[in-house]
């Protein structure tokens, strides 16, 4: 596998008036292939009652991200 590099440029707006005015470079690696994955469940119930759970993830040669979430709704 092989990492891209992802990058952006700017300016501080409170470093305008420093010697130099320096630029901001961010720099990121993010692993290719990238693989994102996610699944979800939403019950929705009588009375305006539901729930919902989903997961997500993404995983590469140095990426291992897992995340999970839930909800519930009550309409009135």
């Amino acid at each position: 596998m092989k990492s891209v590099l992802s990058t952006a440029e700017g300016r501080f707006a409170a470093a305008e008036n420093l010697p130099g005015n320096p630029a901001l470079h961010l720099t990121e690696a993010v692993d290719s292939p990238l693989y994102r994955v996610g699944a979800g469940l939403e019950l929705n119930g009588v009375n305006g009652v539901g729930m919902s759970v989903r997961y997500n993830g993404a995983f590469g040669e140095t990426v291992k991200q897992n995340a999970i979430s839930a909800s519930l709704k009550v309409s009135f």
